[in-house]
């Protein structure tokens, strides 16, 4: 009896031990600096992972290693003996490069953006995947999905919505929309690449989801599904031969690389890629673009008020004339096409920019105030 009173004892000053090295770890300055970019400590490994520990587990872990493990006696001071001797043969050298930001990490109180830079030397050091040290984000929330940017949130019943979500390390976007009674569900996947500050793109997939129908693709591993489209097509009553021919012609120039029109996603795309844009770069991109469609928008909005019109944007963005306007001021702004693309590109914008310049500019403001913080 005394022999295994005396194991519960070693046992429980073991894992006391043990205890306290964990609460000195998780109040740390490199746990401190982790959490900043998602990390937290896990008691269990040792290591630093993304989900949280809670305070039950930790009553749960201490009460165990405390009360419960220790009846195990020798049994128990065995296993911990084993696991020791087990660390010791397996441990691997740590390059001095990994121990110089190791040192850093747990010695001073960094900025995020600190952090995010010495953890993506880390991951490059080991081959792994540094986009899951990315601080730019709008939302510092960690339970906020960061890679996922809602471009129509369908705040009324008769809304359609849509979203992308991003996949930095594949440079791949999923391009998700549906009708406002979900009859009718479209996603894609996209490809993308840089060059500059534009961005290409290409379909990688296109699906349909029609309620009572079977799933339809156009696009699928990149390859146009032609012999599927035409024969859907034409069993369609509304669509005649032009129809069928046009669609496939959009649809073998969107499985090739071109550069994407829809500036909201290319800006969201950039600042989520700090590993591609520096800050200071990027602010000055967005700063310039801001400016540009401010600009344009100033220009449009001046010559449509000389020509005797207005601009409504609810729901579609048109220019109307004057209730009070002359018959010939009115043919005057009929025959100025001043929403034509030729005219519409000496501004500087284009008609979607123009749609939806203030919802643009929102956003950039937000990606700059972010990027000035960080």
């Amino acid at each position: 009896m005394k022999i295994y009173l005396t194991g519960v004892f070693v046992a429980a000053l073991i894992n006391l031990i043990k205890l306290v090295v964990i609460f000195f770890l998780l109040s740390s300055t490199k746990s401190k600096n982790l959490k900043k970019v998602g990390l937290y400590f896990n008691p269990v490994a040792g290591n630093y992972i993304s989900e949280k520990t809670s305070w039950k587990y930790m009553v749960f872990l201490t009460c165990d290693m405390l009360f419960i493990t220790p009846l195990l006696s020798w049994l128990s001071v065995g296993y911990a003996i084993f696991n020791y001797i087990r660390g010791a043969v397996n441990k691997v050298p740590v390059p001095e490069a990994v121990k110089e930001l190791n040192f850093k990490l747990s010695s001073v109180d960094l900025p995020k953006e600190i952090v995010q830079d010495y953890m993506k030397g880390v991951a490059k050091f080991f081959g792994l995947n540094d986009t899951a040290f990315d601080a730019r984000t709008i939302d510092d929330d960690d339970d906020v999905d960061h890679d996922l940017f809602i471009l129509e949130p369908a705040e009324k019943e008769d809304d359609w919505y849509r979203d992308i979500r991003l996949d930095r390390s594949a440079k791949y976007y999923t391009m998700y929309s549906r009708t406002p009674d979900y009859l009718q569900q479209f996603t894609s996947i996209h490809e993308y690449k840089f060059e500059g500050t534009d961005l290409w793109t290409r379909t990688v997939e296109d699906k349909e989801e029609s309620a009572g129908d079977r799933d339809s693709w156009d696009i699928k591993d990149n390859v146009v599904l032609e012999y599927d489209v035409r024969t859907r097509m034409a069993n369609g009553r509304w669509y005649s031969e032009e129809d069928i021919a046009n669609k496939i012609i959009d649809l073998r120039s969107e499985v090739e690389w071109h550069e994407i029109k829809l500036n909201r996603i290319k800006y969201f795309i950039m600042f989520r890629h700090s590993d591609l844009f520096l800050n200071i770069e990027l602010r000055k991109y967005f700063r310039s673009e801001f400016e540009r469609i401010k600009h344009g928008y100033k220009i449009f909005e001046d010559e449509v008020i000389r020509l005797g019109g207005y601009i409504v944007n609810d729901p579609y963005f048109l220019v109307k004339p004057n209730e009070d306007m002359a018959e010939e001021n009115l043919i005057k702004l009929r025959e100025s096409k001043v929403m034509e693309e030729e005219n519409l590109n000496k501004l500087g914008v284009s008609y979607a920019e123009l749609s939806e310049a203030d919802i643009i500019k929102q956003e950039l403001e937000k990606y700059l105030d972010k990027l000035q913080s960080n």
